[in-house]
């Protein structure tokens, strides 16, 4: 039996931008991480002094719906 560990497929930001200034592929990465961490923010609610509260990926989903 063989198995083979497949990374996560990630949107390519910047794909459409060809050549030129490296700052405008910057931006955007800068602006998708921020993103990627109000999500993350948004999953993991603090209750207090504790660090945070997890939440099912299913619930979660349905709260963005």
């Amino acid at each position: 039996i063989a198995r083979e560990t497949i990374t996560a497929l990630k949107k390519d930001v910047a794909g459409y931008l060809y050549g030129g200034d490296r700052s405008r592929k910057m931006k955007l990465w800068k602006k998708q991480k921020r993103g990627k961490k109000k999500l993350l923010k948004m999953a993991c609610l603090p209750v207090g002094k504790a660090e945070g509260v997890e939440i099912p990926v299913k619930i979660f989903k349905d709260l963005l719906k």
